[in-house]
């Protein structure tokens, strides 16, 4: 992509996150909710058994009770753990959940990348949610830019369901470059959207 293109994607994605900042904690949280009803409703969430999600921070949507939710309902549960440039593992959430999660120099909720069990690649019992700062009509995700979820997803494909609340979409009829990974759904407060035919 070229420098336009990489301005014009920095441009949206700021104003999509201030967008998002502005919503008030208890409209995010009630949204939030909402999300998660789609969410155990939808029969990928249902028949996992293995759930990759990232841990909420500041204005995402959150994920706290989608975790709880999910280890009360016998999934195992794994959370990113940065461990390079692009690169990430997905470590395993114990029952005690966010609670028990130190926080890396950003303040993000992780698990003990050291001490915690690693995600074993099983694409047929697995669900990732993924966060991001923009959406279009076509699917396209816009993350936060350094890339982790589409190096991991590029050679570990599964199910992917990326969360947004609706006033992150955008116009813009085609935001993605060639090493983009397209989420196979896009969920917001006002339900499921495809985005693969």
């Amino acid at each position: 992509m070229g420098t336009g293109r990489t301005d014009e994607k920095r441009a949206l994605r700021k104003a999509a996150l201030i967008r998002r900042d502005h919503l008030t904690e208890a409209d995010r949280l009630k949204k939030s909710e909402r999300i998660a009803e789609w969410l155990y409703a939808h029969p990928w969430y249902q028949n996992a058994e293995q759930l990759l999600v990232y841990a909420s921070y500041l204005s995402e949507v959150s994920t706290e009770e989608i975790i709880r939710h999910a280890l009360q309902a016998g999934k195992q549960v794994y959370c990113p753990v940065v461990t390079g440039k692009r690169e990430m593992v997905f470590c395993e959430v114990l029952l005690s959940g966010l609670a028990a999660m130190d926080k890396d120099s950003h303040g993000i909720p992780q698990p003990d990348g050291k001490t915690c069990a690693h995600y074993v690649y099983e694409p047929e019992k697995s669900l990732m949610l993924v966060p991001g700062c923009a959406f279009n009509d076509r699917g396209d995700r816009i993350g936060y830019g350094g890339g982790f979820y589409d190096s991991f997803l590029a050679k570990q494909p599964m199910r992917t369901v990326a969360l947004f609340f609706d006033c992150q979409h955008i116009e813009a009829q085609s935001v993605g470059e060639s090493h983009d990974v397209r989420p196979d759904l896009i969920l917001t407060e006002s339900g499921f959207r495809k985005t693969k035919t």
